[in-house]
């Protein structure tokens, strides 16, 4: 659900620190993610809890957790790389992290170079 309150104190961090807009803090555009935003790196990304994100996800929309780490790894996690100030997304866990050992099984998994 959007949360209008954390919006409008995002809009008001820009303006405080007068912010051009390319400097401007991205807001995922899925609302569901809105209250999993847990803070603000010093380049003005938001950071994102991963945990998080999957639980709002699977409350909102009413699936279970894995298919909520489905959608959001596909529609998500993927496009991040692409957006010019992209978030942070915080995997707070090392099993959150097994599980992309799957993806290098399969072939899909890409370092970071």
């Amino acid at each position: 659900m959007i949360d209008l309150k954390l919006r409008k104190q995002i809009r008001l961090f820009t303006e405080v620190n007068e912010l051009e807009e390319e400097d401007m803090p991205l807001v995922l555009d899925n609302p569901n993610f809105d209250n999993s935003i847990i803070g603000i790196s010093n380049d003005n990304r938001l950071i994102y809890s991963y945990q998080d994100m999957i639980n709002e996800f699977a409350n909102d929309n009413e699936c279970s957790k894995e298919e909520a780490q489905e959608f959001i790894d596909y529609n998500t996690i993927r496009a991040v790389p692409y957006f010019p100030k992209a978030p942070i997304i915080i995997m707070e866990n090392r099993e959150t992290l097994k599980n992309y050992e799957l993806y290098e099984e399969e072939g899909d998994f890409n370092e970071a170079n």
